[in-house]
């Protein structure tokens, strides 16, 4: 909103924007006043509007609609297309090559890219990976169900290196594991095409993203659908450039155990406990910013975490177990064989 508030003040009377909004008066009116970014802007908004939305469906925010001094509908767009320059040809009559933004229904979406005859019928399987950013598609990340089973994905504009730790997510998921960044191993000699990130900054993120987002979507028959992510990852590493697998590994990590001589209530010896307090102990000690290393619970810990993610960050090792002391309990540095995600070059050029 703040951008908008600079073109309106850049083109003054030759352009009016007007934000409109479902929600209800009160709640607009909250937002308009109280968010930091939008508050002093002093602009106007209509609200607890259906009728427009009918006119101008969309399956995602934010959704421009340019009108012409017809007035006429002249395109549909996302951000991407919202720039002075554009504004400027428009208002000068000039023509304007707009990417026009396509309208997805998030709830049930149709097959990326496909129109016409072949939505009539009933898709049994599906696979289609596009490289390079696509301006009338928003960042999505969707799954698809039948009859209640997942059985495709569709994620749209995002970098190679997001996509597969998405995967890998729900891959360590399955062996009952929770992935982070710190059980990631890139091993790469081109790391710069998973992500900006990892590039050397001599071209700017938009000039990045038009050549190395990526974006797929996925059906498959419901009788493979506990296969899905093993196919997404194969599509993934036979077009892309890139390996990505998990491997097992030995790894210096962090071990949560119970110290020596010390026996609580709280502590199961029956094995792992998946209690609200342990997974909350362990999400704060696998932060990145509270331990350099993968933590992993060798403590059978079922109590109430001793630890508030936003008092240990930064903390020294020795601090942070001074309030493990507190029930009995100590992080100490070892290594271990565990699972790991690693992204390698494989023989497939990727330009």
């Amino acid at each position: 909103m703040p951008t908008l508030h600079q073109l309106q003040q850049q083109f003054g009377n030759n352009l009016v924007i007007l934000p409109v909004t479902s929600d209800a008066h009160g709640k607009a009116e909250q937002f308009l006043r109280e968010n930091k970014h939008m508050k002093g802007l002093k602009m106007l908004s209509v609200v607890d509007n259906g009728s427009l939305k009918k006119s101008f469906p969309h399956g995602s925010i934010p959704h421009y609609a340019w009108l012409d001094a017809g007035p006429s509908l002249s395109a549909v767009t996302g951000t991407d297309q919202l720039t002075p320059d554009n504004i400027a040809k428009a208002i000068s009559g000039d023509r304007v090559a707009l990417a026009e933004k396509l309208n997805i229904n998030v709830d049930n979406p149709d097959p990326l890219f496909l129109d016409g005859d072949l939505l009539d019928t009933e898709l049994l399987q599906y696979a289609l990976l596009v490289k390079g950013q696509h301006l009338g598609l928003s960042t999505f990340h969707i799954a698809r169900q039948k009859r209640g089973v997942v059985n495709g994905r569709m994620c749209t504009n995002f970098p190679l290196l997001v996509m597969y730790e998405t995967v890998a997510r729900r891959l360590f998921k399955s062996i009952g594991e929770r992935y982070s960044t710190k059980r990631l191993l890139i091993e790469s000699d081109r790391p710069e095409y998973l992500s900006y990130g990892l590039s050397n900054g001599e071209v700017e993120e938009e000039t990045w993203n038009r050549s190395n987002l990526y974006s797929y979507d996925i059906v498959v028959p419901l009788q493979t659908a506990g296969q899905l992510d093993s196919l997404i990852l194969r599509m993934l590493n036979g077009c892309s450039g890139y390996n990505g697998t998990m491997v097992y590994t030995n790894t210096k990590c962090y071990v949560l155990r119970e110290r020596a001589g010390f026996r609580a209530e709280h502590n199961d010896s029956t094995g792992a406990p998946d209690t609200p307090g342990s997974r909350r102990l362990m999400l704060a000690l696998n932060h990145p910013d509270v331990t350099r290393l993968p933590v992993i619970d060798e403590s059978h810990f079922n109590g109430i975490s001793p630890i508030a993610l936003e008092k240990v960050k930064g903390l020294p090792l020795n601090a942070i177990n001074e309030k493990l002391d507190s029930v009995g309990l100590e992080l100490v540095e070892e290594e271990r064989r565990m699972a790991m995600f690693a992204i390698r070059d494989n023989d497939t050029p990727l330009n």
